[in-house]
């Protein structure tokens, strides 16, 4: 009788053990050399909006007013210059009126304005000829007595040397000179002080005819400019052909010069992609990167992803207004902006432009080969994973294992 440890039984068992360990060492090397010396691709994931054309159409107030009628309705396709509001302008045309009572009362005023600098230039020049008469009338007579007593003055000067007058007679001869010499510098000053502000009323005059031609101008300007506005601006137009994207002023509400009324997304031009990228990850992501892109209504299970290629990435985080010019809207911009807002002011997010790659009938190219059923529409919500390089499996178990 054989004994249990002499048995064949007991090798046969051992064999598959044996078989299966071989194939696990076989696997874990296997492994460990494709975590090694493989690789998974590393990507970013990022949310925004596939659009088309180079930007969104903001269409602004260019009055103050209530808006009275409108049929804007989001996702609607309008026309270029179809009527989508209309415009209350009472108070443009309140400011119109202001405008042309201003230009019909200027008249009246400037024409009593330089009817008053005409005569008062008038008066000033009569001064300044009635000053030059005086001159013209006693200077000859005064120069020939100027030259007598300076001759005389010559001949005391000679007597006092000879001590045969006194100084007093010396000085009266002087005196007299110098009386006889500053009348005449007087009725020459006389002239030329008048000559002076008969110039500076006719440099007054000149400046304020230009002052008053300026206000008239700036006026006549302003009625027109009310005009213009009330004509152009009562009713809002579409400027191009679009789908309605948002709508900035319902009926009732007041718009000022300047706010958005309604957005517009061309609907001619290439699809792209605007994405935002958070702060931790935007150093990551460079131009020429692949992107997946997965419309919110199309779940990339079944239809897989539309294909597209970073443009750029902005070098600093999106301001607020930055990104209302992105998405045409202040409620779309805070919808998007609200994702990164776990760390206010830190995890701000960065606007990458992705373009995003068609087929030879202009539709975008899907990874699986074929778009939905219900087709593509620009201005859904869509994420997006981009691919920034590829990294070994073994990188990703490093900060596991320094954890254990």
């Amino acid at each position: 009788m054989q004994t249990p440890q002499e048995t064949p039984l007991g090798s046969v068992i051992r064999q598959p053990y044996k078989a299966v360990a071989g194939v696990g060492a076989g696997l874990s090397i296997g492994l460990l050399g494709w975590a090694i010396f493989g690789s998974l691709p590393s990507e970013v994931t990022a949310n925004g909006m596939v659009v088309r054309g180079a930007r969104m159409v903001a269409v602004e107030a260019t009055i103050a007013g209530t808006v009275i009628a409108s049929k804007a309705s989001v996702n609607n396709l309008v026309k270029k210059d179809e009527v989508i509001m209309n415009l209350d302008s009472t108070q443009l045309r309140i400011q119109l009126q202001g405008a042309e009572d201003q230009v019909k009362t200027a008249g009246p005023l400037t024409r009593e304005s330089q009817q008053s600098g005409i005569q008062a230039e008038q008066r000033a020049l009569e001064a300044v000829q009635l000053a030059q008469a005086r001159l013209n009338s006693y200077a000859p007579q005064m120069r020939q007595k100027q030259q007598q007593l300076e001759q005389l003055v010559q001949q005391s000067t000679s007597l006092f040397q000879q001590r045969l007058i006194s100084n007093s007679d010396l000085i009266n001869v002087e005196q007299s000179l110098a009386a006889v010499t500053g009348r005449l510098q007087a009725l020459t000053d006389a002239v030329i002080a008048q000559n002076v502000q008969y110039q500076q009323i006719r440099q007054l005059n000149a400046g304020n005819s230009y002052q008053l031609q300026q206000q008239n101008i700036g006026n006549l300007a302003n009625a027109a400019s009310y005009k213009y506005s009330i004509n152009q601006s009562q009713l809002i137009r579409s400027p191009v052909n679009g789908e309605l994207v948002s709508i900035g002023k319902s009926i009732g509400d007041y718009a000022n010069p300047g706010d958005v009324l309604f957005t517009l997304m061309p609907d001619d031009g290439t699809y792209r992609a605007i994405l935002l990228i958070s702060s931790t990850n935007a150093n990551r992501v460079k131009a020429g990167n692949e992107v997946l892109i997965s419309p919110s209504e199309s779940p990339p299970t079944r239809y897989g992803y539309i294909k597209g290629v970073v443009m750029n990435i902005a070098n600093a985080p999106a301001t607020q207004a930055e990104l209302i010019k992105a998405f045409g809207s202040q409620e779309t911009a805070q919808s998007f902006a609200n994702s990164y807002g776990q760390q206010p002011g830190v995890d701000l997010p960065y606007i990458a432009l992705v373009n995003i790659e068609l087929d030879k009938r202009g539709f975008p190219v899907w990874t699986l080969g074929r778009q939905p059923p219900w087709g593509f529409r620009a201005g859904g919500v869509t994420s997006a994973r981009i691919i920034t390089g590829n990294i070994r499996p073994i990188q990703l178990l490093i900060p596991t294992l320094r954890r254990l």
